[in-house]
Parts: C-alpha cells; sequence; structure tokens
C-alpha cells in the first residue's frame, strides 16, 4: 500500500480518516480492467456528484460523493537514463 499513498499524497490532501482502497474490487476489476474487456468506457468514468460506497464484511460501510476534479499538480521531468545498460553476466560459478 505504501506507493499508493505516496501517490495520493501528491495532490489531493490527506488528512486523518481519509480511506485509500486497493486491490481488485468485487465487481470484476478496476475501471481501467473493465473498459479494456468492454472496448469502450463502460461502465461510464465517476463524475462529480457520483456517490462511491466502500462496504466491509464485518466492518460496516462508509459513502462519500465524488467532489469537483483538481488541476493535477505539476510533476517535475523524469531523469534521463543512459541508453546502454550493462548487466551483470550470469555464469555457472554465479548460480552455484
Amino acid at each position: 500500500m505504501h506507493p499508493s499513498r505516496a501517490c495520493a499524497a501528491v495532490g489531493p490532501r490527506v488528512i486523518l480518516g481519509d480511506v485509500l482502497g486497493s486491490g481488485t474490487v468485487g465487481n470484476g476489476g478496476c475501471l481501467g480492467e473493465l473498459w479494456g474487456r468492454n472496448q469502450g468506457l463502460t461502465p461510464p468514468p465517476l463524475v462529480e456528484g457520483d456517490v462511491v460506497t466502500l462496504t466491509i464484511e464485518g466492518i460496516g460501510e462508509i459513502s462519500n460523493r465524488v467532489g469537483a476534479a483538481e488541476p493535477a499538480p505539476e510533476l517535475p521531468r523524469a531523469r534521463r537514463r543512459p541508453r546502454l545498460r550493462h548487466r551483470a553476466e550470469v555464469t555457472a560459478e554465479t548460480t552455484a
């Protein structure tokens, strides 16, 4: 979950009590997976005003309304990597 927290903290404000969900949901996958299988935006993307409900058996349920979109934060450019990358040679001695 650590990379998800780091990614979520880049743009929106994450505060005590916020719930971050991860993993595969019970409807067959995330929107990207469903859109790939369905060859289109079915189900449609979330829009402002939609209500999202997360239910966890034995714990309970939490619902929240999708708010207005905020502009994505500016991110620095990725650093350049050299074209040639050397890999270690694997020999019988290194694998024994």
